[in-house]
């Protein structure tokens, strides 16, 4: 009887060893697979809120835009007097963010009227937009920039001057590539101008610490997510 109970616990002390040791393998074995999840988990998680930020600065920005009054007075093409008074409207109107592709649409309103030799030109509207995209990589981040420079449609030689603004300028954040692979389509009037791609584009903004604002969040999400 003894040596029944004795072989019995030394049975179950072996059953024991047994399950712990295949308990053991599979952590070993699974436990990488764990960790490689958590990672994964980890970078999505800060991918998330990096891109959410980005969008969330740039509908806040949408809503200012820049703006600037003018007045033109020269002789055109035709050899005919020209005069102006204007505004000249720039923000952008939609983003889209989607992993590391970026689609932002800009919309430029130029607002006049004036007299044209000596006819009266009634309240006019020239509206464009320009739509790009493309894949933010770290270079394209890193090469954002901020200018600040005239809208085109006070080109030089129209004798033009700005109110409250005396340079008549906007400040622009600058995105660049190396190669051409920024795809733009512009519109003006609803009659396209252009298609086809761009090493650079232009985004007007409100005031350059915005444009310092966006910079900071492209490159974060740029960090985070992309290469």
């Amino acid at each position: 009887m003894l040596y029944r109970e004795e072989r019995a616990r030394m049975l179950l002390i072996r059953e024991v060893a047994r399950f712990g040791f295949v308990l053991l393998a599979v952590l070993f074995l699974v436990e990488p697979h764990m960790a490689c999840q958590t990672s994964s988990g980890q970078m999505e998680m800060q991918r998330v809120p990096a891109a959410s930020n980005l969008v969330d600065a740039i509908e806040a920005e949408a809503k200012r835009g820049a703006y600037l009054s003018y007045t033109q007075s020269y002789v055109d093409s035709e050899n005919e007097r020209v005069s102006y008074r204007g505004s000249i409207h720039g923000a952008i109107k939609r983003v889209e963010v989607d992993g590391c592709t970026l689609n932002v649409t800009v919309e430029i309103v130029d607002y006049f009227s004036g007299v044209v030799d000596r006819d009266r030109i009634g309240p006019q509207e020239e509206r464009s937009f320009y739509t790009v995209s493309f894949t933010l990589t770290n270079a394209i981040a890193n090469a954002l920039t901020i200018v600040e420079a005239r809208p085109t449609q006070l080109a030089n030689g129209t004798k033009f001057s700005c109110a409250a603004n005396s340079s008549c300028t906007f400040a622009w954040l600058v995105i660049q590539a190396k190669d051409q692979v920024i795809k733009e389509t512009r519109t003006t009037n609803r009659l396209v101008d252009f298609n086809g791609n761009t090493k650079r584009f232009l985004v007007p903004l409100s005031s350059a610490d915005v444009g310092k604002e966006l910079m900071g969040r492209m490159r974060s999400l740029a960090e985070s997510s992309c290469k």
